[in-house]
């Protein structure tokens, strides 16, 4: 951040998430991925793109994976979601329901990532 409190290379930054989200796509992901990845990085402390850089070689090690994992059956991953929904609960309270720009989105992604069997989905959904 400069003296006023706006991003410095702003401009690089949303490049380098456009080419992700580009790239992600070819190679089938969906664009939330894409976006949560890289806010989940810069929250950690990553801001030299060495985060991403190695989330994207650890992606491209585990794509040969895919079709094994297609054939896990979506009854044997509803645990997980079940327990990300508990993470949700967990964290009502710290939601400011005066402020329906947050409590909205918050309410449809708590109610849809059980309901579409899909954490990037309840995300979107959300945003």
């Amino acid at each position: 951040m400069d003296s006023n409190g706006r991003p410095i290379n702003i401009g690089r930054a949303l490049y380098a998430d456009a080419i992700g989200t580009i790239v992600g796509a070819l190679a089938g992901t969906t664009t939330t991925v894409i976006y949560v990845e890289s806010a989940s990085g810069i929250e950690s402390g990553g801001r030299t793109g060495l985060t991403s850089l190695v989330t994207g070689l650890l992606f491209l090690a585990f794509l040969p994976l895919g079709p094994i994992v297609v054939m896990i059956p979506d009854c044997a991953t509803a645990p997980v979601l079940i327990l990300v929904g508990l993470m949700f609960v967990s964290l009502i309270p710290r939601i400011n329901l005066n402020d329906l720009t947050e409590a909205i989105p918050a309410f449809v992604a708590m109610i849809s990532i059980p309901l579409t069997y899909s954490i990037a989905t309840g995300i979107g959904l959300a945003s």
